[in-house]
Formats: structure tokens, C-alpha cells, sequence
């Protein structure tokens, strides 16, 4: 379906879909440890999915841009995606490619730790974007993660105009990076306090702290930044 056929209100997700396992264990195990676990769930995220997901079941008109692979996991997620209704007109199952995976370990105490396998997500490459600008940007709103390939993300933030609002949830956080051409690009900046201030190279450990970071990335460009606390809510 021709993008120029959809409603001017629809929102276009492009990101990852993991196959999740998730282990449940008294403790986490330490390195060398091997521990039993008491719980196995399986279940279908990935930041990009798991967006694009909720906006659906709140009502919200959205497409899933999303890579699969050819294995048994992008076939029972390709399942899950079609038996809740989301529309598949931008996923992209790829030949000969395992599907991203999370394996997540959660203690007594609900503490846990994640080891994620990119899979197809990292396939999810800047030429996807390139070669159907006209498929992408006439979306008015784009959301994406740090779940798929930096450069396809920078492609985004560059190609993008000012008719797009473009959100940017910026997980995970790679130090490393050099995101300023990124962030001055970006309207709707969705960080953690820990991606925060790695993002502001600021701590975060008191709201006043919060604050100051966020004006250092502010600073950068970026139009407005909703802060996700947990239990202390969001600051925006």
C-alpha cells in the first residue's frame, strides 16, 4: 500500500522485534555460576514492537518497519504479529537470518539482567530507508530506538523534514557514540535518568541533577525531552 493512501494521522515505528525468553531465579548468577530456574516465559518484544504495539491497542493508527528472520522465531512472531491485527505492510522477513532474541534472567527480588542477540534487527540497515524515502517520510510522525543500527537511525534523523516529528527513545545508550548530529534533529527525546546522563555525560542521582542534564541536552537541539523515573513518574 502506497504511503500516500494511509490517513495523515498515522504513525510509522521503526525498530526491533525480539523473541523474548525470559528466566526466573532465586538470584542472578555470577560469572562461572550455574543457578536452576524456577520459571520459563516467552514472549514477543523488542523496543521497536513493543512501541508500535501499544500504540495500536490504544487506538492509535501505526505501522511496524521491523526486520524477522527466516527461523522458527520470526515465524512465531510473524504469527503473533498477524492474530493481533497490526498491519505487516513494512515487515521485512529476511532469508537466511536468525531473528533478534532477548534472554532475561529475573531474581526473587524482580532485580534482572539481559543479554540481547540482534539478530535481523541489525539488518535493519540505512539502504531500507534510502531506497524508499517517499514509503517513509510522508508519515508525519516516526518513532525509533537504539535497538537497530546507529547509521540507520542517523539516516533517519538526516533525511527527516520539518513536516515529521520525529521521537527518539534512546536505548541502548552506546558511550562510544557521538549522537549530536542525531539529537539535533530530534523533537520528542524519550531517555531514562541512566541514558540521560550518559547522553549529557551529567549525573542524574536528584531531580535538580535531572534537570541540569536535561538542559545540557537541550543544548544540543533537541525540542523537547520526556524524562522516564519509574516510580517518580516522567518529567518533561
Amino acid at each position: 500500500m502506497s504511503i500516500i493512501q494511509e490517513k495523515n494521522d498515522t504513525i510509522l515505528v521503526i525498530g526491533s522485534s525480539n523473541y523474548d525468553i525470559v528466566l526466573k531465579t532465586k538470584k542472578i548468577p555470577e560469572a562461572g555460576e550455574t543457578v536452576m530456574s524456577s520459571g520459563l516465559v516467552t514472549g514477543f518484544g523488542g523496543k521497536g514492537a513493543n512501541q508500535a504495539m501499544t500504540i495500536f491497542r490504544i487506538g492509535g493508527d501505526v505501522r511496524l518497519f521491523t526486520c524477522l528472520g527466516d527461523d522458527v522465531f520470526g515465524t512465531l512472531y510473524l504469527d503473533n504479529l498477524k492474530k493481533s491485527g497490526l498491519n505487516l505492510d513494512f515487515i521485512k522477513v529476511i532469508k537466511n537470518s536468525s531473528t533478534g532474541i532477548a534472554v532475561v534472567n529475573v531474581d526473587s527480588s524482580g532485580r534482572n539482567n539481559i543479554v540481547v542477540f540482534p539478530g535481523a534487527n541489525a539488518l535493519l540497515k540505512p539502504q531500507l530507508i534510502i531506497e524508499n524515502p517517499e514509503e517513509i517520510f510522508k508519515f508525519p510522525v516516526i518513532i525509533t530506538q537504539l535497538e537497530i543500527p546507529v547509521s540507520t537511525v542517523r539516516t533517519i534523523a538526516r533525511q527527516k523534514s520539518e513536516k515529521n516529528i520525529f521521537i527518539l527513545n534512546p536505548s541502548p545508550v552506546d558511550l562510544l557514540e557521538d549522537y549530536g548530529d542525531i539529537l539535533e534533529k530530534v523533537d520528542i527525546l524519550l531517555p531514562n535518568e541512566i541514558e540521560l546522563s550518559h547522553l549529557s555525560g551529567k549525573k542524574t542521582g536528584s531531580l535538580d541533577e535531572v534537570k541540569m542534564a536535561a538542559g545540557t541536552v537541550l543544548k544540543s537541539g533537541v525540542k523537547n525531552i520526556v524524562i522516564t523515573m519509574g516510580d517518580k513518574g516522567v518529567m518533561v
